[in-house]
């Protein structure tokens, strides 16, 4: 009687699993058979580079978003908008190299964005001294 229960427990545990697989193929219970065909891609974080912009003797400066793995979408924005122009303002990962003009004196904030919703923000100072092109 216990061998009989072992083999329906041992048995109902293997349906089970196979109903959770979604679709994807599983290990036999013999130790046989294929491995599981989706392998996760490692992502790594949002990362900018500078972390901060401060247009003092220049009016273009350079920044690069990027996340190592992605290769999905990039979006940027600036608060408020007006202070610098944001060339391309949105491109695909794995990393995307950028050009900002400043138009205005003043602060803001620029926002990178990935397509899962993570974030990066960067400060951006213009000085009232640097030659604004517009």
């Amino acid at each position: 009687m216990f061998a009989l229960t072992r083999s329906f427990v041992t048995v109902t545990a293997i349906v089970a699993l196979a109903a959770c697989s979604n679709g994807q193929s599983m290990p036999l219970a013999s130790g046989t058979g294929s491995q599981p065909s989706v392998v996760a891609e490692a992502i790594g974080k949002l990362t900018v580079n500078p972390t901060k912009l401060n247009f003092t003797t220049t009016p273009t400066l350079k920044l690069t978003v990027s996340e190592k793995g992605y290769t999905g979408k990039f979006t940027l924005k600036l608060s408020p908008a007006g202070i610098v122009k944001i060339k391309p303002a949105t491109g695909k990962g794995p990393s995307l190299k950028v050009t900002l003009t400043a138009v205005a004196a003043g602060k803001a904030t620029l926002t990178a964005k990935d397509a899962a919703g993570h974030t990066k923000a960067v400060p951006i100072t213009v000085t009232q001294g640097v030659v604004i092109i517009q």
